[in-house]
């Protein structure tokens, strides 16, 4: 008896022991909608969800799932999983299946929504916010995986005839607040999502998987690495979009990323039997740059002395510490870009013909004095770190063009289409005769996940309120409303602020994490250029570019 207990003692051991040891209390919402009774039918949802649930389970989460869930059901479930969040350390939300907006408002779709009507459609559908919303009862990690912008004819057909056989958007409209919450969407805005071959996993639930086990993955590099794997595996025709607002660091496994192997071999991949298992390849010697670049990621997007510090600790030899440790020296001292920012010198203003470009950049030290000073006197409206952001602006976009130089073919025609731009040659500029209806689009270089990404057109204008001239961006899901203020006879200051649509937009000066300040050029009689440099932490670039041609 003695040896049958030391042997059964023994037994638990090594089963515990290779159980993953979690002391926080993990809860999850998993729903997976497929069989659409007035929708396209989406052959892959039930089978992500179903992965998804096992593989957290696996992960200590207790999970809440639904499958094919109509509206009521739905909502229930969502009202189970409410109850089980309070006081979580850990909250997560998974959604597949069909995403739609209407207005600016995102919704995930029930089995049972009849799209009959644009009037019935908000009582049909649950609110994205719905959805996530009970996130926000957890007291740690919130986490919101929407894999939700699949195709949907029923939606198109609704939209076109509410206007009369005009365009109808389509994707998943973004959340107007998410602070606090990790929030993943399956693709960009406008864009929708590809549900996979039949009988396996979309794109993006697949690119999960492989990487949510991962022992030692920050939560933030899981779905970068995620984004990269879904444009990798789509050819770019599907491209993840991530929001961060959530700064901690949280592996879901503890453990070494680089030395890792392979981690959800037993989660059941369709097809396969439960207790079959498929063999791991061993995990070669590890590199110890490997995960740099993607530690970087983070590390930018905090921009904190220590999270600059603890890159250089972790990774000393590899291709980002003497940035990194560039970039620990100017915040050290801030006050020699704050009181001396290095002038950037503008063309004298030529006879006949527009001034070369090369003459707006510092390395050109004899350009003669422009019609204006450029002293700090013109700074004057910018808060000290935006002071620093415009010196730099020059920094900025020589940098990211030079991380977008490695773009593969696809990209190239989009990365050229940029240099145009930025090395097309200033000329004079006047206020007085910007007034007016324009068009824009938004140009990001050197983003997370393409060199160059070019948006579609959107309205803008400028307009004069009593003495200001303010430029406005009144169409899209993001808007902008900003003065401009002259440097010179070449450029204009610009600085401001993006809000959603129909959020409540703030002055210029709290320093928000929204603030965006640049330079206004114009370029020709009907086209001008506005250059953001150093964009915040959300936006998908290190160099933004607004393109305006007039109307």
């Amino acid at each position: 008896m003695q040896i049958l207990a030391i042997l059964a003692s023994l037994a638990l051991t090594i089963v515990f022991g290779l159980m993953p040891a979690h002391a926080d209390k993990r809860v999850a919402l998993v729903i997976g909608n497929g069989a659409y009774q007035h929708a396209d039918k989406l052959l892959n949802p039930v089978n992500d969800a179903r992965r998804m649930k096992a593989a957290l389970e696996k992960l200590g989460f207790t999970v809440v799932f639904g499958e094919d869930l109509a509206k009521q059901p739905l909502e229930r479930t969502i009202g189970r999983f409410a109850n089980a969040t309070q006081d979580a350390d850990v909250a997560l939300v998974y959604f597949a299946g069909h995403g739609a907006t209407f207005g600016d408002t995102p919704y995930v779709v029930p089995v049972d929504a009849q799209f009959s009507s644009l009037g019935e459609v908000p009582y049909e559908m649950v609110p994205v916010e719905t959805l996530i919303g009970e996130l926000r009862r957890a007291k740690g990690l919130r986490i919101a995986v929407l894999d939700a912008c699949r195709d949907n004819t029923a939606e198109q057909n609704l939209k076109r005839t509410a206007t009369r056989g005009g365009d109808a958007t389509r994707g998943l409209a973004r959340v107007k607040n998410p602070e606090g919450l990790i929030l993943a969407y399956a693709t960009q805005y406008l864009s929708t999502a590809a549900d996979g071959k039949p009988n396996e996993n979309s794109p993006f639930t697949s690119a999960l998987l492989n990487h949510i086990a991962t022992p030692g993955l920050d939560v933030k590099d899981l779905f970068f690495k995620v984004g990269s794997e879904v444009i990798a595996s789509t050819t770019g025709k599907q491209r993840p979009e991530i929001s961060v607002s959530f700064y901690d660091s949280y592996a879901l496994v503890p453990g070494n990323p680089q030395t890792a192997g392979p981690a959800l071999a037993s989660v059941p991949t369709p097809g396969q039997r439960p207790n079959e298992t498929r063999p791991t390849a061993t995990a070669p010697a590890a590199d110890p740059c490997v995960s740099a670049e993607t530690h970087w990621k983070s590390v930018e997007a905090l921009g904190t002395p220590q999270a600059l510090e603890d890159h250089v600790s972790r990774f000393p030899n590899c291709a980002f510490a003497t940035l990194a440790k560039a970039k620990l020296a100017a915040l050290k001292k801030p006050e020699v870009a704050v009181v001396t920012p290095p002038p950037v010198a503008t063309p004298p203003a030529p006879p006949r013909t527009p001034p070369s470009v090369a003459v707006i950049t510092p390395q050109v030290q004899s350009a003669p004095p422009p019609t204006r000073s450029i002293g700090e006197a013109w700074m004057s409206p910018l808060i000290e770190k935006d002071r620093g952001r415009i010196a730099r602006i020059d920094v900025s976009r020589a940098s990211a063009l030079a991380k977008a130089a490695n773009a593969d073919k696809a990209d190239q025609a989009k990365l050229q289409a940029a240099r145009n731009l930025l090395d097309a040659a200033p000329q004079l500029i006047d206020a007085g005769s910007l007034p007016g209806n324009w068009q824009c689009r938004t140009i990001d270089i050197a983003g997370d996940f393409e060199p160059v990404s070019i948006g579609q057109f959107f309205a803008c204008r400028f307009r004069k309120v009593g003495n200001n001239l303010l430029f406005e961006k009144t169409t899209g899901s993001i808007r902008r409303s900003a003065p401009l203020a002259a440097i010179d006879d070449y450029r204009l200051l610009y600085y401001g602020a993006y809000f959603a649509q129909g959020d409540t937009q703030k002055p210029y000066g709290l320093g928000d994490y929204n603030e965006e300040v640049g330079v206004l050029w114009r370029t020709s009689r009907t086209r001008l250029r506005l250059e953001l440099p150093e964009p915040n932490a959300y936006a998908d670039a290190r160099h933004e570019v607004i393109e305006l041609v007039r109307q």
